[in-house]
């Protein structure tokens, strides 16, 4: 008696992990540009962890990176195992399996930026900017928000 396994395109997949296989979210180089000025990876990093000047707290902290990942990693992992099973059954590649996870990722950022991370903004920023939104102004940063899956993946 004989048995027959199909590979389902487990064999490419593992390479492809072994290869060191990943998707990154944030904002990346080729969405950073602004024109003048701070690129949305530089205002992104003052959000994120707060920026001093003259030895006080110019901007609190407003994570929109950390506290994403952090509040969302059960969920994001559910994401990744159904993909990557879905993947290991020949239904998705693993390119497709990284860029499900890279897109819940990458919504799910927005979507705690679109919450109005605390603090509030102080008064002075409000009249400036016309908007009590912190982490939105002109959507550049937003926006800029996106995953790429590596080249390595197919």
């Amino acid at each position: 008696m004989s048995r027959i396994i199909k590979d389902s395109g487990w064999s490419r997949d593992l390479k492809n992990l072994q290869k060191g296989g990943e998707v990154t979210v944030g904002i990346h180089e080729s969405d950073a540009n602004r024109g003048d000025g701070p690129t949305n990876a530089l205002i992104g990093f003052w959000q994120e962890f707060g920026t001093h000047k003259n030895g006080r707290r110019h901007i609190p902290p407003r994570s929109f990176l950390q506290s994403t990942a952090s509040n969302n990693e059960r969920e994001h992992r559910k994401v990744l195992n159904y993909a990557i099973k879905k993947s290991l059954g020949g239904y998705l590649t693993l390119k497709q399996a990284f860029a499900i996870l890279g897109l819940k990722v990458s919504s799910d950022i927005k979507e705690t930026i679109r919450a109005q991370i605390p603090p509030p903004l102080a008064d002075s920023t409000i009249r400036k900017k016309k908007s009590s939104t912190p982490l939105i102004d002109t959507g550049q940063l937003i926006n800029s928000i996106d995953y790429e899956v590596s080249k390595n993946v197919v």
